[in-house]
C-alpha cells in the first residue's frame, strides 16, 4: 500500500534544508543525516529544480528491506 504525503513548503524548511536547496545544480553533493532529517525530501526538491531548469531529473533511492 502506498500513501501520499504533502511536501513541506519552503517556509517550513530548516536552515540546513534551505542551504541544501540553494546548492548549485551543476555539481554533485552527498547529503548525510539521521532518520527523519529530510534527506529524501531534499532529493525530491533537487529533482524538481532540475525539471524546472529543463534538465530531466533522475531520482534513485535505496533502502534496505526488513
Amino acid at each position: 500500500m502506498t500513501t501520499s504525503r504533502e511536501l513541506p513548503t519552503f517556509v517550513d524548511l530548516s536552515a540546513e534544508q534551505d542551504e541544501i536547496c540553494e546548492l548549485p545544480l551543476d555539481r554533485n553533493f552527498l547529503i548525510s543525516g539521521g532518520p527523519g532529517t529530510g534527506k529524501s525530501i531534499m532529493a525530491v526538491y533537487r529533482a524538481q529544480a532540475f525539471a524546472i531548469d529543463d534538465r530531466p531529473p533522475v531520482l534513485l533511492m535505496y533502502n534496505r528491506g526488513p
